[in-house]
């Protein structure tokens, strides 16, 4: 996460109307402040300093390299972005850790508590991923000037050279149309194959009616290993760490998928997973509703789009942890709020 104050970054995802935004902006204001009134020995992480192979395994970028221009830049106009003023550093890439190799990369420094400056001429160590669609660098991890990151620039080459390579997939969508949300037989099964021919995974979703023990809400999916002897579960279960039930992205609950809380960013109707050289998306889209006395709208049909794209930079074993960090109070359950269901009977 590229920011020292959490609170701020945690809403970004979800941001759905002006008035958030500028109550976001607002609270962004006051942080700064208090961040410049800080040396950077002063300022502190909520969330604490990533380890090497966290911030790795999480990087599309490690790379050592030189700033040799900056260019200011001003608020981001898109709502979808959301961007504060910051500046882009150029960087010209020396050595590349992870990720493709690039001879220039454009790196974004928020002018906010999240800001990562940096200084002409000088080379740093760059762990850099993609906040928003802009390559940007988290000012509490393990980046840093090259003179003093000699022992993160060896921890970083010897997680890379001990990173597995996961079998490359072949690239598949498939989609179903549920009639009956509520139907037992309803669901989507499938094998992902590699490149060459071989059975990698095998993809599992289901509603909680087909089977109570193992699937729950409106539907939700599994994805398991078939080319190992792995005996792990659900790949896409978060990576760091046992995620509470209720922030469980691989089931979708009505809830989440109807009205305003169906266009949250990773939580409504579509969510994707990023793990072993995959992007795993996950898409339900209500065609139809019921509307129980007393009760808020349920789903009646719904069509369900399962895609996988290649992506090496993610290296995960498991699904890259995002509900830890992002999941909304509503997640669980809960009434939508602002604009409710927006479903009308």
């Amino acid at each position: 996460m590229i920011c020292m104050f959490h609170i701020l970054c945690d809403a970004r995802p979800g941001h759905d109307n002006a008035e958030m935004r500028i109550t976001y902006r607002v609270l962004g204001l006051i942080a700064l402040v208090m961040a410049f009134s800080l040396s950077p020995a002063q300022a502190v992480c909520i969330s604490g300093k990533p380890s090497i192979q966290e911030e790795f395994d999480g990087s599309l970028y490690v790379v050592t390299g030189t700033e040799i221009s900056e260019t200011p830049v001003g608020d981001s106009p898109d709502p979808d972005t959301d961007f504060y003023a910051g500046t882009n550093y150029k960087i010209r890439i020396g050595e590349t850790i992870k990720g493709p190799h690039k001879r220039l990369l454009t790196v974004f420094s928020e002018n906010s508590t999240g800001r990562y400056p940096m200084d002409r001429g000088t080379s740093y160590l760059l762990f850099i991923d993609k906040i928003g669609g802009r390559l940007a660098v988290d000012n509490c991890g393990n980046s840093g000037p090259v003179k003093i990151s000699e022992a993160a620039i060896t921890a970083a080459r010897a997680v890379a050279k001990h990173t597995p390579s996961w079998p490359q997939i072949t690239e598949v969508t498939k989609a179903i149309y549920v009639a009956d949300a509520h139907a037992v037989e309803a669901g989507l099964e499938f094998d992902v194959v590699g490149t060459d021919g071989q059975r990698l995974y095998a993809i599992k979703c289901h509603p909680g009616e087909y089977d109570a023990r193992k699937y729950s809400g409106l539907v939700q999916c599994y994805v398991l290993p078939l080319y190992s002897n792995e005996g792990t579960g659900n790949l896409l279960d978060e990576a760091t760490s046992e995620v509470a039930d209720q922030n469980d992205r691989t089931k979708f609950l009505d809830n989440q998928v109807i009205g305003a809380c169906g266009n949250y960013f990773e939580f409504g109707k579509s969510r994707n997973f990023l793990l072993r050289g995959m992007r795993i998306t996950l898409t339900v889209i209500p065609t139809e509703f019921e509307f129980p006395s007393d009760f808020a709208p349920s789903v009646k049909s719904y069509y369900l789009t399962v895609s996988l794209t290649r992506a090496p930079e993610y290296t995960f074993a498991n699904a890259m942890p995002i509900a830890s960090f992002w999941a909304p109070e509503w997640f669980n359950g809960k009434d939508c709020p602002g604009e409710g269901t927006g479903i009308k009977q």
